[in-house]
């Protein structure tokens, strides 16, 4: 990379970078941690062990805990690594 001195040329060089904000990768993030909140809101009726337990249970409380533990959080990371890559994609050494 080099400098340029003429501030004409570094004005046009910045002006033509221009950076697209991912609302899709937004999106999945507010989805993930709405689905994150539901998750530890309604522990409380799945049959495994928890601090606080509700006097009724549900088998499919108990589906959709297991369903969302064993994806939830490998989500998180897939997402970090779509952002990451994706900014790390705009930045130049």
């Amino acid at each position: 990379m080099t400098l340029l001195n003429s501030n004409n040329n570094a004005n046009s060089i910045e002006s033509t970078i221009k950076y697209e904000r991912r609302y899709d990768i937004d999106w999945l993030r507010i989805i993930v941690v709405f689905l994150v909140f539901i998750f530890h809101c309604a522990r409380f009726f799945d049959l495994d062990d928890w601090q606080v337990k509700n006097s009724e249970l549900d088998i499919g409380m108990t589906v959709f805990f297991n369903f969302l533990g064993g994806v939830g959080m490998p989500l998180f990371f897939v997402i970090s690594g779509m952002a990451t890559f994706y900014f790390l994609g705009y930045v130049k050494a």
